[in-house]
């Protein structure tokens, strides 16, 4: 039995079909009892389950709503839209006579940016069919010149599994004025609320205005609020886009459910017992 030539100078780590290099030899790494297999979803996709499923663990994180826009701000002003809310987490572990068949994983988009005027949009929610569900979190409020700092965008409800948690909140919006123009005060971006941490924000100074950043995709994070800092010249500027969500299976499945697909060791030899065989030494069979 053949196999094609192994690379002649392996890193560590390094894989070759099912063959992974441990420094100093190549390792089968299917082995006997059970193996885990990680699904990631970032874009919708129908889910099926691996060969010799025991047990599915299903995490999903639903999309962050956009942040809040400013609208036109005087001379001796400061204006920040309030930050969107993350998305939530939820988490159920599930027989694996229950996903057999198949499930439509739904990975929800974040909020689309959002506009000088009222609030932003919200985010979707992420679902694994209906056994699995994390909500999307709300917009942030657009902050417009003599109110009060904006709520900021709530994060999302409780959605549903075994372990379902809401939301962050992002951060408030502001309005400050000053009696003459302060030279020397920077205002930011205020942040959406975060999962994995996937939003950003940033500073500006005088005369200057910044639309809010879009969260990282698949974070669940809202996105930045705008900011307009004392402008000479009236502008207005929209809120940054949510984070999309992202859903994780792990599955704990039989290991000699599927062949091992290491047939042949790295010198083409099969893997048989004996003087004939490879004896590079297996952590299986």
């Amino acid at each position: 039995m053949n196999a094609p030539p192994f690379p002649p100078n392996p890193s560590f780590g390094q894989y070759f079909g099912n063959w992974v290099w441990s420094g100093s030899r190549w390792v089968c790494t299917n082995t006997n009892g059970v193996r885990i297999v990680t699904q990631v979803f970032r874009a919708s996709a129908p889910y099926t389950p691996s060969p010799g499923l025991i047990t599915a663990v299903v995490e999903t994180f639903g999309g962050g709503g956009a942040g809040g826009g400013v609208g036109q701000p005087q001379s001796n002003e400061c204006l920040g839209g309030s930050g969107g809310g993350s998305g939530g987490y939820s988490r159920i572990t599930l027989a694996s006579g229950l996903v057999l068949g198949g499930v439509n994983v739904t990975i929800g988009a974040g909020g689309a940016y959002g506009g000088n005027a009222g609030q932003a949009l919200s985010g979707a929610a992420t679902s694994f069919g209906a056994l699995c569900v994390a909500n999307g979190g709300d917009g942030g409020w657009a902050m417009f010149p003599g109110v009060t700092s904006p709520q900021p965008g709530q994060g999302a409800s409780a959605g549903i599994g075994d372990v379902a948690y809401p939301g962050a909140c992002g951060q408030p919006g502001y309005w400050l004025l000053f009696d003459t123009p302060n030279v020397n005060f920077s205002a930011a971006c205020p942040l959406g609320g975060q999962i994995f941490g996937g939003n950003v924000g940033v500073m500006i100074g005088v005369d200057t205005s910044a639309q809010g950043p879009t969260a990282l995709p698949n974070t669940g994070a809202g996105g930045s609020g705008a900011a307009s800092n004392q402008m000479t010249t009236a502008t207005s500027q929209a809120g940054g886009g949510g984070g999309s969500g992202i859903c994780i299976v792990t599955e704990y499945c039989w290991a000699d459910a599927v062949d091992d697909g290491c047939g042949c060791g790295p010198t083409g030899m099969a893997r048989v017992a004996g003087p004939q065989g490879w004896q590079g030494g297996f952590d299986n069979d």
